[in-house]
């Protein structure tokens, strides 16, 4: 039998403090939590290659919020406290939202509500990273399930499938408690230690299916796509020619602000753009915060943050309407194949 690393030996007892501190998080004891196994769906890394057809819609109106909080940022070399507290913010906004009226289909936050912005060697992110069956996910699958709604958030993960790599992700709970989706982002930082399909395309697909390297998922709320992307309207483009009704981006920061309605605008989806709300001062180098906002298909907004602190912000869809009014997208594929066949190399 090998001998574990004191990696592996130091990200376990993290998950151990972690079930024996989240009792008053998870709504019942963290260790029943982490007990009831969270498995991926059968389609959690790909979909078919185009998702228009899937689950009938659960209503007609579909009720979003995109919760802007404020992180903790994360200790690389202590990351477990941190990491706790985003955890315990995240439950409390999720039950503080469907406290309200309205209950929520789909509840998405941003790429840093977990985590938080931490500058960090592989091995720093290592430590505060997730995995699929750690006590992280099995609170938020709890949630799911207790609010019978999707939860979306972004996070680094760890994956048995992909020893010592550290995964950028966006996963998309069910109201089952299962993990729905798990979305690699597309593209990295070539200068940060985190994997991308990008970075691993050929090993990638051929995992997954090459439907999974532009994944959408069709689902009682719509088809979603979701991606931290950021100046990239070929890939929501693609999104939308696959089907996706909704774009999640769980983004770390504000867009400028013709990004969103234009990509919203472009693909004639929904788009749910989810930032982190501005720390307190000294709290963190990081200090760009707010830009939450829901945009509907012809780019008109539907609902935004009004300020750069915490907040929920939330709209109705009016899904089944959009369905049956949408048309396709136009591409002029035959006018433009040609030049990106021609300008490959280029975009290599």
């Amino acid at each position: 039998m090998p001998v574990p690393s004191t990696l592996e030996i130091a990200l376990n007892r993290r998950r151990m403090l972690h079930l024996a501190g989240l009792a008053a998080v998870a709504g019942g004891t963290a260790t029943a939590q982490a007990a009831r196994p969270v498995v991926r769906a059968p389609d959690a890394h790909a979909t078919a290659a185009h998702a228009t057809e899937g689950p009938a819609l659960r209503r007609d109106t579909i009720a979003v919020a995109a919760i802007q909080t404020r992180v903790t940022p994360v200790d690389a070399g202590n990351p477990a406290p941190q990491v706790a507290a985003n955890l315990a913010a995240m439950v409390e906004a999720i039950g503080r939202v469907q406290a309200q009226p309205l209950r929520k289909d789909l509840i998405a936050f941003s790429g840093l509500a977990l985590q938080g912005w931490m500058p960090a060697d592989r091995t720093g992110l290592r430590r505060a990273a997730i995995a699929d069956d750690g006590p992280e996910i099995a609170v938020l699958a709890g949630r799911a399930r207790a609010h019978d709604c999707y939860i979306s958030f972004g996070a680094l993960a760890v994956d048995a499938d992909w020893p010592g790599e550290v995964l950028a992700v966006t996963y998309l709970l069910d109201p089952m408690g299962r993990i729905r989706a798990k979305d690699w982002a597309p593209f990295a930082d070539p200068a940060a230690p985190v994997a991308s399909i990008a970075a691993h395309l050929d090993r990638y697909a051929e995992m997954y299916g090459p439907a999974a390297v532009v994944p959408v998922h069709a689902t009682e709320v719509g088809v979603i796509a979701q991606s931290p992307a950021v100046n990239m309207p070929e890939l929501f483009r693609a999104f939308a020619l696959k089907g996706a009704d909704v774009l999640i981006r769980p983004l770390a920061h504000g867009l400028p602000t013709w990004d969103a309605p234009a990509c919203a605008a472009h693909t004639r989806c929904f788009s749910v753009v989810t930032t982190p709300a501005a720390p307190a001062d000294g709290e963190s180098v990081y200090t760009r915060g707010g830009g939450t906002v829901i945009h509907g298909p012809a780019g008109e907004t539907l609902a935004e943050a009004g300020s750069k602190w915490e907040q929920a912000v939330v709209a109705t869809l009016p899904m089944a309407r959009h369905r049956a009014t949408r048309t396709p997208l136009t591409v002029g594929a035959a006018l433009f194949l040609p030049t990106y066949q021609d300008h490959l190399a280029d975009f290599a």
